[in-house]
């Protein structure tokens, strides 16, 4: 029986995958097609991919639904990875490959196998006129995880440093997607977090693998984008806690807020503190380099003078400020920061 630490080539990644579990077969598959989709993100910016009207988004929502049926394969889940399959021959080679492993996942376990190695050599190929040894040494070491129980989706992509192909044409293709930060704000955040082996919650991710199929099929990044959007915004609600429970009020029968946590008696004074310490941080620096922010200092000391003792307008006057900030920022009319 092959060991994970003797995976060398397509032949040994087979016969060890054989021995073990679907779901490893369709993470492998995963891993090797995530290590060289840079290869084909940063295709897009080329003319032939522009007259296909082809973008990144079909690998990627594969990629997505694929990571979150490894973790749970319930039937909806596995439905919205099946789905990706249907849609992923058109991209590269490498990506019909990682098609292929799932849908093999719920068929046989050799099947599976054969379908994952299949990937791995695909991906192999694409990168071997750079660096093809460091994609099996990366597919390695995540059998290697899997055989002692961890999940390679916590891990880097790289456990040293990526080669430099990698590196370059990851460059490319975030560069393309900064073109249109409303678009791929979502990717590039998920890329960055499956690329260092800290992937997005992973309620989050399922909720967006389960965005209909017919929404894909629109071939449409920025109305996806819009989608997701939404979803971030109503996982981020349920997650944030108001600072309230609802309970009956045993005097009139009905119910009422209650507050769960107490403010700070002197929340005040430390505000005003932290407010202060800023606007003396500002106003030590050369005033022609910050004078674009003179209306969020105003603000920040309108309402030091005139609401000291009401944390929530303390509050407001901050978020302003902010705001006022970040706006300067984004044109340059400030310096940048440090």
């Amino acid at each position: 029986m092959v060991s994970a630490s003797e995976i060398m080539d397509e032949k040994t990644l087979r016969a060890w995958l054989e021995g073990r579990p679907q779901t490893d077969s369709v993470a492998i598959a995963l891993r090797a097609a995530l290590r060289v989709f840079p290869i084909w993100a940063a295709a897009m910016d080329e003319r032939w991919a522009q007259e296909l009207d082809l973008t990144s988004l079909t690998v990627l929502r594969c990629a997505l639904a694929v990571g979150v049926y490894i973790g749970e394969t319930t039937l909806t889940v596995n439905q919205a990875a099946h789905a990706t399959a249907d849609v992923t021959d058109v991209a590269v080679a490498l990506a019909t490959d990682f098609a292929d492993a799932t849908r093999a996942a719920p068929a046989t376990r050799a099947a599976a196998a054969s379908a994952a190695a299949r990937a791995a050599t695909t991906a192999a190929t694409a990168a071997h006129a750079t660096d093809a040894a460091a994609l099996w040494r990366g597919l390695r070491e995540d059998a290697i995880a899997l055989e002692t129980d961890v999940d390679c989706r916590i891990l880097p992509l790289w456990s040293d440093a990526p080669p430099k192909w990698f590196e370059a044409l990851e460059n490319s293709f975030l560069g393309l997607w900064d073109r249109e930060p409303d678009t791929w704000d979502f990717w590039r955040r998920w890329w960055i977090g499956a690329r260092d082996g800290k992937p997005m919650d992973w309620e989050l991710q399922k909720r967006i693998a389960l965005i209909p199929h017919g929404e894909w099929l629109r071939n449409d990044p920025a109305h996806v984008a819009t989608l997701i959007r939404e979803i971030e915004a109503e996982f981020a609600r349920e997650r944030t806690d108001n600072a309230e429970r609802i309970e009956v009020n045993p005097e009139t029968g009905r119910l009422r807020l209650v507050p769960t946590s107490a403010l700070p008696a002197d929340i005040s004074t430390l505000t005003r503190s932290n407010i202060t310490a800023a606007l003396d941080l500002f106003d030590a620096q050369p005033q022609d380099q910050y004078s674009a922010l003179d209306p969020a200092r105003a603000r920040l000391r309108n309402a030091l003078e005139q609401t000291p003792d009401m944390p929530v307008v303390l509050f407001d006057a901050c978020a302003s400020a902010v705001r006022i900030t970040m706006d300067r920022a984004s044109t340059r009319s400030i310096p940048a920061p440090e």
